[in-house]
């Protein structure tokens, strides 16, 4: 049956070919737009996830410079204060870059201060592995050394506890573009009862540290009292050294992943369209083909040929032309977002969805197509069709 189907195709091969060549250039421009409309629907929902409730931003710009998140880290005792007129609906976080060297090596990771994490003011969580690449180090920040399996910063000992894997997976959202510093990047230090983050501001320029603060929705009360609350403290604890800004992260993610995504959205309705439009094409083909292979299903058909089996015949033909010609394109498709991704803001990947769309219309335009053949052959009689004259 198999060396039957593959004679008759290249019998057809003519318009089999223009077949496949239509199909390549749909799925091609279809896989890619999709492949960046999923990515971007899956980078959205990423990061609202790990925004949680405190999507409500900070936006901290030195005045006169317009530099963002530059310098500002309040004392233990202002964080207490923000926290007060907060009423609760307040999440700060604080982070350095920092970089260790084993020979000519550098060991990149974060030094993160961070509350609500179970840590005593003698603790820190840190993985094994970045334990085990610092503790190599020939080289480390004054401020870091390790002693007898504890760590030592700032002349101060604490003692290293494994990082659970709920505490590993949390990160800090920095950004409306989703960028993050996950908690297992780095040696995170409790923020609350502990000298760390005051050992740390107290050594160095508050340009070094960055701090995050972020609020739930809490802080937007009806009349607006904790949100002033919360920006006459800010200005009082700064002295107008910076202009803060409160920014709703996923609403401002939502408008730069439609802003960015627009082309590729474009392009996959555009590959969709060009896909109806092929459909088209391809039914007339096919009527084409039938037509010109109707006596041949009629000599079949008085010889006893089973409707049935004629019609296994064309779903195993059509299946192998439309196969091929599908995953040519999305193979092409994704070759193509592999050497150019569009979007530069997330992370654009393969996405399932994009096949199993393509397959679903495989399925539906073999399923309509072989409807068609069935429609042809019922409605004639073997003896009719051989006594048409061409």
């Amino acid at each position: 049956m198999l060396g039957d189907v593959i004679h008759r195709i290249i019998k057809e091969r003519k318009i089999y070919t223009l077949i496949i060549f239509e199909l390549i250039v749909c799925f091609t421009v279809t896989t890619y737009g999709l492949d960046h409309y999923f990515s971007g629907r899956k980078a959205l929902g990423k990061m609202n996830s790990d925004l949680g409730d405190y999507y409500l931003q900070l936006k901290i710009y030195t005045n006169g410079k317009n530099v963002e998140d530059a310098g500002f880290a309040p004392t233990d005792q202002e964080i207490a204060e923000l926290r007060a007129v907060s009423h609760g609906t307040m999440m700060i976080s604080a982070y350095t870059n920092e970089t260790g060297f084993r020979g000519e090596t550098p060991i990149e990771y974060n030094n993160i201060f961070c509350s609500g994490l179970g840590l005593r003011g003698n603790e820190v969580y840190a993985s094994n592995e970045l334990i085990h690449k610092l503790s190599k180090c020939d080289v480390l920040s004054d401020d870091i050394s390790f002693k007898d399996g504890a760590l030592i910063y700032h002349g101060r000992e604490y003692k290293v506890r494994r990082m659970p894997r709920q505490i590993s997976n949390r990160k800090i959202v920095v950004d409306e573009h989703g960028k993050y510093i996950k908690l297992s990047s780095g040696i995170v230090f409790p923020l609350d009862n502990s000298q760390a983050y005051s050992d740390y501001r107290d050594s160095k320029n508050d340009n070094y540290i960055s701090t995050n603060i972020s609020f739930n929705k809490g802080v937007l009360d009806e009349n607006g009292k904790v949100l002033n609350g919360v920006f006459k403290k800010l200005a009082s604890i700064d002295g107008g050294k910076h202009t803060f800004i409160l920014q709703n992260t996923r609403k401002e993610g939502q408008r730069l992943n439609q802003y960015m995504g627009l082309i590729p959205s474009y392009l996959g309705k555009m590959g969709l369209v060009m896909l109806l439009i092929v459909s088209l094409g391809i039914f007339g083909n096919l009527k084409n083909i039938l037509r010109r292979r109707k006596k041949e299903i009629a000599i079949r058909m008085a010889l006893g040929e089973q409707i049935p089996c004629m019609l296994n015949a064309f779903v195993v033909e059509f299946s192998i032309v439309f196969s091929v010609g599908t995953l040519l394109g999305v193979m092409l498709g994704e070759v193509l977002r592999n050497i150019y991704a569009f979007d530069a803001m997330f992370t654009i990947g393969f996405s399932y969805w994009t096949l199993i769309i393509s397959l679903a219309w495989v399925l539906i335009i073999i399923a309509i197509s072989i409807l068609t053949v069935f429609m042809k052959i019922k409605d004639n009689l073997p003896s009719v069709i051989l006594t048409e004259q061409e």
